[in-house]
């Protein structure tokens, strides 16, 4: 099934064009995570106003790292579903630095909201967490393997691996579930929505694979 949007064909253009440019804004982006996440450490002691300023930012990093995961996830799903959708094609072209800059959002979400305070506070214990705290950076440490790996070096290196090691992905989405599940109800309705629908998706890449009958008849 094939669904048209005549109003992103133009924008599909531009970014097919465009995309060595959008790219290199991608590693900006990632070269200011980074940068935040140590500035945070400096601010702590520094300035306490303006990080706790930034921690308040850092929860909307959250959420946005939430949607782009799960805009990560729409494609795959609309594959399997044997459904176009030319957004979906927007997506892959940067599928891979969505996923980077989600991963660098998840960790300034984190970092400002737990872990700089209390490695700044010389208290970094497990018990410190709340449990949906736990959650996040389970999922966090899963993904890690696969951010580490976003990169034609590795895919390379890998082979047909791989693709095992993104597929993390998958295992890390439930305890995101979880994570959001305590914190909003919209984040977690749209976050269980994209899961059943993943589902639904490899249930159906499971139903049409031939049987070891029809394999030997």
């Amino acid at each position: 099934m094939t669904i048209h949007l005549p109003f992103w064909i133009p924008i599909h253009t531009v970014l097919a064009t465009n995309q060595k440019t959008i790219k290199s804004v991608f590693f900006i982006l990632y070269l200011l995570g980074f940068l935040g996440i140590g500035f945070g450490f400096f601010l702590f002691n520094s300035n306490l106003e303006l990080y706790v300023t930034l921690a308040e930012l850092a929860t909307k990093f959250g959420t946005i790292s939430l949607y782009l995961f799960l805009l990560t996830l729409v494609p795959g799903i609309l594959q399997r579903l044997n459904v176009v959708v030319l957004l979906s094609t927007s997506v892959v072209l940067f599928r891979r630095q969505i996923g980077i800059v989600m991963y660098i959002l998840a960790l300034l979400h984190s970092f400002y909201l737990s872990i700089i305070p209390q490695v700044m506070t010389s208290d970094l214990r497990l018990q410190n967490f709340a449990t949906r705290e736990i959650y996040g950076l389970i999922a966090i440490l899963i993904l890690f393997p696969v951010w580490i790996t976003s990169n034609d070096v590795s895919q390379k290196k890998f082979g047909r691996f791989w693709k095992s090691i993104q597929r993390l992905t998958y295992i890390a989405m439930f305890f995101i579930y979880l994570h959001v599940a305590a914190i909003e109800k919209s984040a977690q309705l749209l976050t269980a929505i994209v899961i059943l629908l993943e589902i639904i998706s490899w249930i159906k890449i499971w139903l049409r694979r031939p049987t070891r009958t029809n394999l030997t008849s």
